[in-house]
């Protein structure tokens, strides 16, 4: 597929009927057509931008997540404790 506005092949009718509540279309913001309406979407120059991420990253940024959220369930307790009479 060609990189560019796609709007000529794609028959697309977001732009005459707009895309939520008549608002809104590549075109109608200013940005070309990306022919997503096509059955083929994404095609070759999009296609690896929507491809799966690696679960790997996700592994990583959950470990490095969890000091604090084991932090701010400490500090939970902590509150709850301090607010009785021990």
């Amino acid at each position: 597929g060609l990189l560019g506005c796609k709007g000529p092949i794609s028959h697309c009718d977001v732009p005459k009927r707009g895309f939520i509540e008549g608002v809104g279309g590549c075109p109608t913001v200013g940005s070309p057509c990306i022919g997503c309406t096509e059955p083929a979407f994404p095609d070759a120059p999009l296609s690896p931008f929507l491809a799966k991420a690696p679960a790997g990253f996700f592994v990583a940024e959950k470990i490095h997540s969890i000091p604090g959220s084991l932090e701010a369930v400490w500090g939970r307790i902590k509150e709850t404790l301090m607010g009785r009479d021990i």
